[in-house]
């Protein structure tokens, strides 16, 4: 009590006691904080199947990644906004350029490539559903499960959601096992850890986002580029002698960008890592979670999230 395991090696937790002889006489310690002994009642039996929910705010943790998204698409979403020239093109051809995308793209095609800056912000509020079952000997300490049911984010006043096994750059997540520790009225959840989760989840984020916004015509990013940026109608309209140099400016711009991108996001797997979390939550039934608490940690970098659960 009043210890939390940090790299394998018990470090004393933040609060007024370590152990109960730090406490009155009267009391014991309870996950750093004094608790009466009058007062702290084991609470029933919590072995059973739950129906957990989650918030993970995953943008401190992935801001690398979707930093990167954006560095690579700056220049297009110059370019459709007026406010940048096409790489490798001399400033002459500017207006010809803002005067082609003014006549032939549609809102949703430019759309489609600003919402990318919501992608972090969506990170920052993801949601889950779990599903966890606890079983014990006592009901003091716990062995569990738990699997990822479902994950939905909210954009443009609409649920977007999907299993994790519909998500091809995810796919079925085996249950997770830990343990977990009863005292008094809060539950302690051991680290566990989730493969090959986070870096999926950015690239289903990125295209529900591209899909959403584009009012379904794109549904990756990918594809959005290819069909906004069409650098041969660009070329011809400039027209003379500078237009074979658009075109072929534009095309390597694109390919560049198109390349960067899937580099980014299919490497994103690995540079973020394996995902750690560990959590804390208020007893306050026999069948409720409440006031729940995750700390996790990728590799590059940590974040935190809440979550319910009640026993069905």
């Amino acid at each position: 009590a009043g210890y939390l395991c940090e790299g394998g090696e018990c470090a004393p937790a933040e609060g007024e006691c370590y152990v109960d002889g730090d406490c009155p006489a009267d009391g014991i310690c309870d996950f750093g904080e004094c608790a009466s002994i009058a007062e702290c009642v084991v609470t029933e039996d919590l072995r059973g199947r739950w129906e957990a929910r989650s918030v993970l705010h995953l943008r401190e943790a992935t801001e690398g990644v979707v930093g990167g998204l954006l560095s690579a698409t700056e220049w297009i979403r110059d370019l459709l906004l007026g406010d940048g020239g096409l790489p490798g093109v001399g400033f002459l051809v500017d207006g010809l350029i803002a005067d082609f995308i003014e006549a032939n793209l549609y809102d949703y095609q430019i759309d489609a490539i600003i919402a990318l800056g919501d992608v972090s912000d969506l990170l920052d509020d993801m949601r889950v559903e779990h599903t966890m079952m606890l079983d014990a000997r006592c009901r003091e300490l716990y062995r569990g499960g738990l699997t990822f049911d479902r994950i939905e984010v909210e954009y443009r006043g609409r649920t977007i959601s999907d299993r994790p096994e519909d998500i091809p750059r995810i796919g079925e997540i085996p249950p997770v096992e830990f343990g977990a520790a009863l005292r008094c009225s809060s539950i302690a959840i051991d680290e566990f850890r989730v493969e090959h989760l986070v870096g999926g989840l950015i690239r289903w984020v990125t295209d529900a986002v591209i899909e959403e916004a584009s009012e379904g015509e794109f549904d990756h990013l990918e594809h959005a580029l290819v069909s906004i940026i069409d650098c041969r109608a660009m070329g011809s309209y400039v027209g003379d002698f500078m237009g074979a140099a658009v075109e072929m400016a534009c095309e390597a711009a694109l390919d560049g960008t198109i390349d960067e991108i899937g580099e980014i996001l299919d490497e994103s797997a690995f540079d973020l890592g394996r995902m750690r979390m560990e959590g804390e939550a208020d007893v306050r039934r026999d069948d409720q979670l409440e006031d729940g608490i995750w700390s996790g940690s990728l590799l590059s970098g940590d974040f935190t999230g809440e979550f319910e659960a009640t026993r069905r």
